[in-house]
């Protein structure tokens, strides 16, 4: 048989009774590293200590219980296999451990080794495959929901915690406030630097994003170099301003990627549920078009959406080097077509009058500059105008 190494973990009343089932393994040729626990204390004591890849626990034990210790164990890592050693397996016993619902892997009687050999080598194959699918099932789970090159949350994770902060706003009566953040130059910074460097420039601005929002915000990286964020339980401009001119502060200053250097800054369109709207949708959109707005008019900077053309201030305060206002939505009065036509004829009579008057005007200067022999004249001569 080959040789396996690996720690074991016997619970059992006396450590004469661990040391039997642990020369039990070794005779079968497992290199092991043997510990003994009888409580409960003594058992948390030992799981402090690191994993093991096997426990072994007497059904007899005094002062702790299988589904206490199994319990601990679990805590520890759901893989680890567990086997209870039991002084008798009648029918009646057997028939209980198959009922038994503590996460026992399997029950051996003391002095078999014939069968505890088995037992181990048996539940050391169970356990790896559960790993493997445990683990099988995480990296679907964060393929799904995670963006592979930040760690934030993808597009897909964003919306259902923006369903879920607008669902509490409505029935806490607060509000949420979703943030687009596009990043300004990366495009000369990926060309110029290389896709590495640029990979490099959007996992520290994920980090740096994340750095200025709270636990219970969401930083969330939904495509190339935009971004989104989720402030629960936030509704006012203050904050608005407040955690953009923060973000926008910390993107300005230079990254460090290897041996270069890059600076970038950052556009940000702000929105606010339900204010500007009560559908995840109508959010996204509002966010994307105040982001792009701000881009518009000069980038490092922020615009909040607001869909109340009296409540769209200008904000008064603004971070070093950014411009910061409010984007409304136009709302502007409709001329009626006829008002529109009176109002074109009314200035066209206006231009032909103003035209005839200026140039009788200018007739009546000349003439009278010639009259009394002025000088004046050639200061007329750009005129433009009929001759006499």
């Amino acid at each position: 048989m080959t040789t396996v190494s690996f720690r074991i973990l016997v619970i059992c009343d006396s450590f004469g009774d661990a040391d039997e089932l642990g020369n039990e393994l070794l005779c079968a040729g497992y290199d092991i590293l043997l510990h003994w626990a009888d409580t409960e204390g003594t058992l948390q004591n030992a799981l402090g200590q690191g994993d093991f890849d096997l426990v072994l626990c007497d059904d007899q034990a005094i002062n702790i219980d299988i589904i206490t210790a199994r319990g601990l164990i679990s805590e520890c890592g759901p893989d680890i296999p567990f086997i209870v050693i039991s002084n008798a397996m009648t029918a009646e016993a057997q028939q209980i451990a198959s009922q038994m619902k503590a996460g026992v892997d399997d029950f051996v009687e003391w002095g078999k080794p014939e069968r505890l050999v088995p037992a181990v080598e048996r539940v050391m194959r169970k356990s790896e495959t559960r790993r493997q699918n445990r683990l099988a099932e995480q990296e679907m789970h964060y393929r799904a929901n995670f963006d592979s090159l930040t760690d934030l949350p993808n597009r897909t994770l964003m919306l259902d915690r923006l369903e879920q902060a607008m669902k509490k706003a409505r029935r806490d009566n607060t509000g949420v406030m979703l943030m687009f953040l596009d990043l300004d130059h990366f495009k000369e910074v990926n060309d110029s630097m290389g896709h590495l460097a640029g990979d490099l420039l959007l996992r520290k601005t994920a980090k740096r994003i994340v750095s200025c929002l709270r636990d219970t915000d969401t930083a969330a990286r939904i495509g190339g170099d935009e971004f989104a964020i989720i402030l629960a339980d936030a509704f006012q401009r203050e904050t608005a301003e407040a955690i953009a001119g923060k973000l926008l502060k910390a993107l300005a200053k230079p990254f460090e990627l290897d041996s270069q250097q890059a600076s970038i800054s950052a556009s940000i369109g702000i929105t606010v549920y339900p204010q500007d709207g009560e559908e995840a949708e109508s959010l996204l959109r509002n966010a994307d078009h105040a982001m792009y707005a701000a881009k518009k008019t000069g980038r490092n900077a922020f615009r909040i959406f607001a869909n109340n053309a009296v409540e769209s201030v200008l904000i008064p305060k603004s971070p070093p080097g950014a411009d910061i206002v409010q984007i409304k939505e136009q709302n502007r009065p409709q001329i009626p077509l006829r008002y529109g036509i009176a109002l074109a004829a009314a200035l066209a009579v206006f231009v032909v009058a103003a035209t005839w008057l200026t140039s009788m005007n200018t007739k009546d200067t000349l003439r009278l500059a010639i009259e009394e022999n002025l000088e004046t004249l050639t200061d007329f001569s750009t005129a433009s105008g009929p001759d006499d």
